[in-house]
């Protein structure tokens, strides 16, 4: 006869199962077909090995045979991702009732795709640890943040998770992000889109939302959310923009937490109309201006003074946010008897849609043209295609620019170049450069922004040292 303590235990394994049965929400044999979490965790390590195979390779091997033991790795790690995925597609709707041959081959064919993405995510990589470097005065050198740094691990693991996530993979790239969580502290979600020079200072506490979108050169210290506004609706929110986007060269100190994924407007008209100079503008909350209109006046035609437009000129303005600066400079051509075509090249969307609005508004959208592209990137191209191009505009974010910029627009050979900064430390950076490639500055002009603090404008005209 059985006890009173063994029939309590019974009843309690009876309700726990009725529980776990209540809570199931796949079939019983897709329950028990679920991926090896701790094979996965081995893939990671395997991972870790192939993209930065000087500092965890576990065992002596010789610089000749470096190569083999990467190809075996590489073959380990095609091998045990097919089968995990083979069995974490039963988790989706499309192979959910599929015979095990029909999985296993686009498991094949989603690894093979996956292993061909790393050679770009190790690129990422040392991007991210040139950024950190860089970031971190208390680096003593990159190796101590490979081997060390937890935010690095976390943003490996990451780009590694969210290329399985575009690829579609069920349960994995979660199993992979929240193993670094519980690891460093940092939460970032497989779906998240991460820019280049993406750096975490110590990381614990950070939450970075399934559609956050990061751009270039961000910075996040401890403690930072980036969130949705209410999860209130659940499911129902499944597939929706829910979390922030963050522009290019934006550091986010520890604590604040930025929410959303949209712009909503309260009260009030969508956008602000401001007058500057002989042109009316349109700006959006989400598109950069100016604060002070008085002062961005004398900014601008000191700015356009240092132009010295021609009939004919193609005028390119680089970081143009919401194309004032290049459109102004096209009005005041206009309303000389010159008319010069501009091309204005900004990466924030919305502010590439303003600039399009502006152009209108002010009569200039038939010699103008606005294009949403990384400034860099679209120098590199400009350069390789052999754009002419006579004046050129920058006015980039307190990061300043970077020397493959400066490369390409030199190569161009502008008549004229016009830096407008805000960050005295890149400015003489920049200059520098531009000084190595054959430029010169003819004339350095400082505008009082920020009236009683220690910031101001400075607007540097170069030239070709040989004009």
């Amino acid at each position: 006869m059985p006890s009173q303590m063994e029939m309590k235990v019974k009843k309690v394994v009876q309700q726990l199962l009725a529980g776990a049965e209540a809570m199931q929400q796949s079939d019983e044999e897709t329950v028990h077909l679920q991926p090896d979490k701790s094979a996965i965790i081995t893939i990671i390590e395997q991972l870790q090995t192939v993209l930065f195979p000087d500092y965890f390779i576990k065992k002596k091997v010789s610089h000749y045979a470096t190569e083999y033991y990467i190809g075996s790795v590489l073959d380990e790690i095609y091998t045990s991702l097919t089968r995990q995925i083979t069995l974490a597609l039963l988790q989706g709707e499309e192979y959910r009732h599929t015979d095990k041959a029909t999985r296993k081959a686009k498991a094949e064919a989603i690894t093979s795709q996956f292993i061909e993405t790393l050679p770009r995510i190790q690129s990422y990589l040392a991007m991210d640890v040139e950024a950190t470097f860089v970031g971190d005065p208390a680096a003593f050198n990159t190796d101590e943040i490979i081997f060390s740094y937890p935010g690095l691990y976390a943003i490996m693991v990451n780009r590694l998770a969210h290329e399985l996530h575009l690829l579609k993979v069920p349960l994995i790239p979660r199993i992979m992000t929240e193993h670094a969580h519980s690891l460093t502290g940092i939460d970032i979600h497989p779906g998240a889109t991460i820019g280049k020079h993406f750096f975490i200072d110590h990381g614990t506490g950070i939450v970075i939302g399934e559609t956050t979108e990061i751009g270039e050169w961000v910075k996040i210290y401890q403690g930072v959310t980036l969130g949705g506004l209410s999860t209130r609706a659940g499911q129902g929110l499944r597939n929706h923009k829910r979390h922030p986007t963050i522009e290019d060269r934006v550091t986010i100190y520890s604590g604040a937490s930025i929410l959303g994924g949209e712009t909503r407007l309260l009260h009030g008209e969508p956008r602000m109309h401001d007058q500057l100079l002989d042109c009316t503008f349109e700006i959006s909350p989400v598109s950069f201006y100016q604060v002070n209109p008085q002062q961005t006046e004398v900014l601008y035609q000191s700015a356009i003074d240092g132009m010295q437009l021609r009939e004919g000129d193609t005028v390119l303005d680089t970081y143009c946010g919401s194309g004032t600066i290049g459109l102004a400079a096209a009005a005041s051509a206009r309303a000389n008897g010159a008319h010069v075509r501009l091309i204005g090249v900004e990466r924030n969307v919305e502010g590439v849609r303003d600039a399009q609005r502006n152009a209108q508004v002010n009569g200039l959208e038939d010699m103008s043209d606005f294009i949403a592209r990384d400034a860099t990137e679209y120098m590199l191209e400009a350069a390789e295609q052999g754009l002419n191009v006579d004046v050129l505009i920058m006015d980039p974010p307190r990061a300043g620019s970077t020397p493959a910029f400066v490369e390409a627009a030199t190569s161009l050979k502008p008549r004229r170049i016009v830096y407008i900064s805000c960050n005295p430390v890149t400015h003489v950076r920049d200059l520098g450069l531009f000084g190595e490639a054959g430029y010169r500055v003819d004339r350095l002009t400082p505008v009082d922004l920020f009236p009683h603090t220690t910031h101001t404008e400075m607007i540097a005209t170069l030239t070709p040292a040989t004009s």
